[in-house]
């Protein structure tokens, strides 16, 4: 598979006093149907990363490719179509509209895109099926568990098929039983298909169940590895460096 996102020495700075930028010549590429877990401590340019492959921030210096466009240089209106067609992004906090129903929250970027709402509607109890909350489609998220509310926004940021998923510490509101609970839904996304980059402070679920480790310190690339599961236990993850290899 090829490169379905690229960063081609990516310069991120902001105007806050520091010198040091929050991203300095990164060079990334992430493949299609990868799985690939982004982590580093506070300050090290994990959420700068996801903010510029979903097109919310723009470079200082360099090329961010996803699904052959150049965010940089897309226009706000070109920007809001890509964010909307080939990018879904779920939050720590979930960011449901309360006075939406579980549904609706849902449907919401689908008529954004001016889905036919015939065509989104079956999409939606696709996904309310598949992730097991069809139970709770016409209650408000205030009468949602964590888990529950998180496995909404993840059935939102899919409505329109995109073709990358970001999630920005999903498992960071949940306790560790529906944390844990959300990333085997990450990794049965990933293994129908779906690209997934993740961000996380936790590396023993990073490893548990991504593929792919890319660590940043300081807005630089520390280390880039690559996890093989083996055929004895897929929850068993041996460490190979650039390629994967059965354990």
């Amino acid at each position: 598979m090829g490169a379905l996102i690229e960063l081609d020495d990516v310069t991120r700075a902001y105007d806050t006093g520091t010198a040091r930028a929050a991203l300095t010549n990164l060079r990334l590429q992430i493949e299609e149907g990868d799985f690939a877990a982004v982590m580093g401590p506070s300050g090290s340019g994990k959420s700068t990363l996801l903010n510029l492959v979903a097109g919310l921030d723009r470079p200082t210096s360099g090329r961010v490719v996803v699904d052959g466009c150049e965010v940089g240089r897309m226009s706000e209106s070109a920007l809001a179509r890509f964010r909307r067609r080939r990018v879904g992004f779920v939050f720590q906090f979930f960011n449901l509209l309360p006075s939406l129903t579980v549904l609706e929250n849902i449907l919401l970027p689908a008529q954004l895109a001016w889905s036919r709402p015939a065509a989104a509607a079956a999409r939606a109890r696709e996904l309310l099926e598949r992730l097991g909350i069809q139970e709770v489609a016409a209650r408000y998220p205030a009468r949602l568990s964590g888990g529950q509310q998180q496995r909404v926004a993840i059935a939102r940021a899919l409505i329109n098929t995109p073709r990358v998923l970001l999630a920005d510490e999903p498992t960071g509101a949940l306790d560790s039983s529906a944390g844990a609970e959300v990333m085997r839904l990450l990794q049965d996304l990933h293994g129908e298909g779906q690209t997934v980059v993740l961000v996380t402070h936790d590396a023993k679920l990073a490893t548990r169940h991504a593929r792919r480790v890319i660590s940043l310190l300081d807005g630089r690339l520390l280390d880039d590895t690559r996890l093989a599961v083996t055929t004895a236990d897929p929850q068993d993850l041996v460490r190979v460096t650039g390629r994967e290899v059965a354990g």
